[in-house]
């Protein structure tokens, strides 16, 4: 969301929009790119800390979840993209969008797992973060993770999580050629 927003106040967004490629598609293997690394290395890092730990963890239930863990974190990852990105495309209408997007920060940590556990919070409040994608980006592929969902609810949840992710996208694109009808810049 940062890195849209530096763009479109820089004046730097006039060079995509003269490319022969989707903004939206760009700014998601770019930033796929930038944190696959980060990712594996992680996951080693938590591998072998979980091998010391609980060299249980590593069952064949967990194994053959591995498809459904990818699946759900790759679609997982885009949504948090996704909702960077609209963030960050409010840079076409407001002066800075660096401070909304640290607020959007501080609920997506809470509201998404990340913080605290979402099975804490009171169950019709449960229901309401559940309509919204946070969960979707973080809670929900632990969950998965972790084998807490039967294969029926696995796929469920997957689905949902497709359902916000073609949803954020539609947004997207919508928000983002109403924010090129406006964009100016000026000296580029």
């Amino acid at each position: 969301g940062i890195q849209v927003s530096d763009d479109i106040q820089s004046g730097d967004f006039s060079n995509y929009m003269l490319k022969p490629m989707s903004y939206t598609l760009y700014y998601l293997f770019v930033e796929f790119s930038k944190n696959i690394v980060r990712f594996i290395v992680a996951l080693g890092i938590f591998g072998i800390i979980l091998i010391f730990y609980d060299p249980d963890f590593f069952n064949a239930a967990l194994l053959k979840n591995i498809p459904f863990i990818f699946i759900s974190s790759v679609i997982a990852y885009c949504i948090a993209s996704l909702m960077n990105m609209i963030i960050g495309i409010l840079a076409f209408w407001i002066v800075n969008a660096k401070r909304i997007i640290f607020m959007y920060f501080a609920v997506m940590s809470i509201f998404s797992g990340m913080t605290i556990p979402l099975s804490l919070f009171p169950e019709n409040i449960q229901k309401i973060i559940f309509m919204t994608p946070l969960p979707y980006t973080l809670y929900v592929p632990a969950q998965i993770a972790l084998n807490k969902y039967n294969a029926i609810e696995t796929i469920k949840m997957m689905g949902i999580q497709a359902l916000f992710a073609i949803g954020l996208f539609t947004i997207i694109q919508c928000v983002y050629y109403l924010g090129i009808k406006k964009y100016e810049a000026v000296g580029r």
